[in-house]
């Protein structure tokens, strides 16, 4: 065979060397990539993970668990108090859950004074019923009161200021409180009665209103009506307005 090209015989010479190569070494792999970067790839992944697992809050401990529990539960004991769930309904009112507290921490100082603060509920509650003449109600107020704490001095005084109110036979006048709000004609000649029986039996006077400014307008409104005359009494906060009326002893005798 005669060759024209000295060149194109290398190039067939050099062809035929590497395809005997390779079928002389059959595990030889031809890599595309770079094993150095794959390996250091997956070097960083485990440093992440570890990262990660260094990173991962520690579960609360017990004391922890349970000052929570107890902050909760001291929360729903104020709720109760605020919606007047003093002692009842049952299992669902402050007292019992104050008395929960106190079986996990005997000394917790905020649910002995929400105890406290209970008995003092129940002597406002019972002050505010003898304004408008409940008298059997403010006694029960006053028992459930003796029930928790029956050392509490305040609880004395209060009964004390039922009985007077009960032997002064205190006059209760209820007033209609949309009325009171529109400051209505019927209204007004009713507080004009009211004013002249205390000035004309010398009595004295408790004005149980919503507002400070209500208080004050029903006043204005009863004085009037006695041409100036000082009446003698008192103005009280309250859900239902009212105007109670103590007359002096003799009056019965």
């Amino acid at each position: 065979m005669k060759v024209s090209n000295p060149l194109s015989v290398l190039v067939v010479l050099a062809v035929f060397c590497f395809l005997v190569s390779c079928e002389s070494n059959p595990e030889t792999t031809v890599y595309s990539g770079e094993p150095e970067l794959v390996e250091g790839i997956a070097e960083e992944y485990m440093e992440v993970e570890i990262e990660a697992e260094a990173v991962r809050p520690e579960r609360p401990s017990t004391e922890v668990i349970r000052s929570m529990i107890l902050a909760d539960m001291l929360y729903e004991a104020q709720q109760a108090i605020d919606d007047n769930r003093l002692m009842y309904p049952s299992r669902d009112n402050a007292f019992d859950k104050y008395l929960e507290v106190l079986s996990v921490d005997q000394n917790n100082e905020v649910a002995l004074q929400g105890i406290e603060n209970i008995v003092d509920r129940y002597i406002l509650l019972a002050d505010r019923a003898v304004q408008v003449g409940q008298f059997d109600e403010a006694e029960q107020y006053l028992d459930r009161a003796i029930f928790i704490n029956r050392d509490n001095e305040e609880i004395a005084k209060a009964r004390q200021r039922i009985k007077v109110a009960r032997e002064n036979r205190d006059e209760i006048h209820l007033l209609d409180p949309e009325g009171v709000s529109d400051e209505s004609l019927e209204v007004m000649t009713q507080l004009a009665d009211i004013a002249e029986y205390i000035q004309t039996n010398d009595g004295r006077f408790l004005i149980t209103a919503r507002t400070d400014e209500e208080g004050r307008w029903i006043y204005r409104i009863m004085r009037q009506a006695v041409g100036g005359y000082r009446l003698r009494g008192n103005i009280a906060t309250g859900s239902e307005p009212s105007v109670q009326i103590s007359l002096p002893d003799n009056e019965f005798n």
